[in-house]
């Protein structure tokens, strides 16, 4: 995890974060890695929903049913 620029910043102060390079920066990073991790939970998601989908068909078959 990255850690915040803000901990123990010198010029913080109240909505400093809207002029902050060092923020913007680091929300950058955040962002990106958020997205990558959607992306990855996605494909995840979809690769584990298709291995149920023939796996439930099989046991269908199996048994009789379909």
């Amino acid at each position: 995890m990255i850690s915040s620029p803000c901990k123990d910043c010198p010029r913080r102060h109240t909505a400093c974060h809207d002029t902050c390079g060092d923020y913007q920066a680091y929300k950058a990073q955040l962002d990106a890695a958020k997205a990558q991790r959607m992306l990855e939970n996605e494909t995840e998601g979809y690769i584990n929903h298709r291995i149920r989908t023939i796996h439930l068909r099989a046991e269908k078959r199996r048994h009789g049913r379909g």
